[in-house]
């Protein structure tokens, strides 16, 4: 059984669903990359443990295995704080040690990863927040006012942004070209995802190993 200081959450739509099968992809790992409703029926989740060589491979430490939830809301987005901290609470359990940051979810928000398009970002490029402004994203502000702060961690994924700047609200919506899906699917042939995928990947599992030994950077 894994400790509860080695569990983590990562949610969001864009990029999720590859990571999943990333992590159920390598050696020794347990649990399948597939979004299942789960009781509540509002949210998509898997839970993958990945086992010690891996998690210490990915990101040059630790010993022991991290298990993961990957939770994808069905909520639209700029609602869908409240379900993502209530599945996180019944994933890691409700923390009596939080912070006084944290005092009203109760949910220790620094295991919980969030992932979000970036307008401000080039398309493929990704930058990792630790806190901070929402930047305008919806989805983030509404995971914020769930949790009652804003001491979570972000990554930020480009998606560009249009010439004409009264488009801003269509173009988020458009489909990915074939260049941009190819960067961030997930290829059952080989096992692997496109670049993007992979170089998230390392950071995740960063993120994730700092925050099980208490020691997050304070890097944004």
């Amino acid at each position: 059984m894994v400790a509860a200081s080695r569990r983590f959450v990562i949610a969001g739509q864009i990029l999720l669903k590859a990571l999943a099968h990333k992590a159920a992809s390598l050696p020794h790992s347990s649990g399948i990359p597939h979004l299942k409703l789960d009781s509540s029926k509002h949210v998509w989740s898997t839970i993958v443990t990945v086992h010690s060589q891996n998690a210490a491979s990915a990101q040059g430490g630790g010993c022991l295995p991290f298990e993961l939830m990957f939770c994808l809301p069905k909520r639209l987005m700029n609602i869908c704080g409240p379900v993502i901290v209530e599945a996180s609470k019944s994933f890691l359990g409700s923390s009596a040690s939080a912070s006084m940051v944290h005092s009203k979810s109760r949910v220790d928000g620094w295991k919980i990863l969030t992932l979000q398009d970036d307008l401000d970002l080039k398309p493929g490029s990704f930058k990792i927040q630790r806190g901070g402004s929402p930047r305008g994203h919806n989805g983030v502000r509404s995971v914020e006012g769930a949790l009652g702060n804003r001491a979570f961690n972000r990554i930020r994924l480009g998606i560009g942004r249009p010439e004409n700047k009264a488009e801003v609200a269509s173009y988020v919506l458009e489909p990915l070209g074939r260049d941009e899906v190819q960067n961030i699917d997930w290829d059952e042939g080989t096992q692997r995802g496109g670049e993007l995928v992979e170089q998230v990947w390392l950071d995740v599992m960063r993120i994730a190993q700092e925050h099980a030994s208490n020691k997050p950077s304070t890097s944004t």
